[in-house]
């Protein structure tokens, strides 16, 4: 294989067979890898059975504390770099970031790495929103963006999707200290963020996130607040906020049609 595309999971039953499900079907050349952050109940009982399936490998990392950025974007960019030993392009994105190549030029991802020899590729970062009440909650069995009308152009997940060289990361993934924060993106490669995406689903896991042990350092850092903000208003407009800027409404943009109709990432059936 060419490439190899990963994350890293704790508890997060919810969203993590949406990711699979879209590389598997946008990346299908790519061998798929999920660091399993010591995950529990359900999700822990979802990791253990994918590690009976082919096409996905799970390694299991311990690390006490949840949210400790110093040790997250250490683990990831070794992990990366153990990666690029046997894999000549390597991708990496969180479990609710989905990168997705112009429907209009390119079927996969395969596709777009091919036509680009870049040493690092740069996606243009997009959140899709839930507009809370008056749209329904997100049925994740359905194609997800068909239910959604609006996303938002944003540059804090325009972010490194694939890398052929180690990349050494800031926290949040965000940038890199060996990447110019001046690289533009790729014009033809959208990152998806669903944190905004569905209220409910926003709830439970900041609710989760909330019972776990922090590190002290970023639980009382506004680095860490919003994954755990669970009060329905401040939640409410949490949805609609500018990630760049959260004190400010986000400028929504009416998602293309043509992403509707190419992109039907949904969750798989049993």
């Amino acid at each position: 294989m060419s490439s190899a595309v990963f994350t890293i999971a704790q508890d997060e039953v919810d969203i993590l067979p949406v990711w699979l499900a879209h590389y598997r079907h946008y990346a299908p050349e790519a061998a798929l890898y999920v660091l399993n952050h010591d995950s529990m109940g359900d999700a822990d009982w979802y990791l253990r059975g994918l590690a009976t399936d082919n096409d996905v490998t799970v390694v299991p990392v311990q690390h006490a504390d949840s949210f400790d950025y110093d040790w997250l974007a250490r683990v990831v960019e070794d992990f990366a770099t153990f990666l690029l030993r046997s894999y000549p392009t390597v991708g990496f994105s969180e479990v609710d970031e989905l990168f997705m190549p112009d429907p209009a030029k390119y079927s996969t991802l395969h596709e777009l790495l091919a036509a680009t020899g870049d040493t690092f590729i740069k996606a243009q970062g997009r959140c899709v929103v839930h507009h809370h009440p008056d749209e329904p909650a997100l049925n994740w069995s359905q194609p997800i963006l068909a239910q959604r009308q609006h996303w938002y152009a944003s540059q804090r997940y325009s972010k490194i999707a694939f890398m052929r060289a180690p990349v050494y990361y800031t926290h949040g993934f965000h940038s890199a200290y060996n990447v110019p924060d001046t690289l533009s993106a790729h014009p033809e490669l959208l990152c998806l963020h669903l944190h905004q995406v569905d209220y409910q689903t926003t709830l439970r896991r900041h609710q989760r996130n909330g019972g776990r042990c922090w590190s002290p350092v970023f639980r009382k850092s506004e680095q860490g607040l919003h994954q755990r903000l669970d009060n329905p208003d401040g939640l409410q407009k949490y949805l609609l906020c500018n990630l760049d800027s959260p004190r400010e409404y986000a400028a929504l943009e009416p998602i293309p049609a043509l992403y509707k109709e190419h992109y039907q990432v949904c969750l798989p059936p049993d």
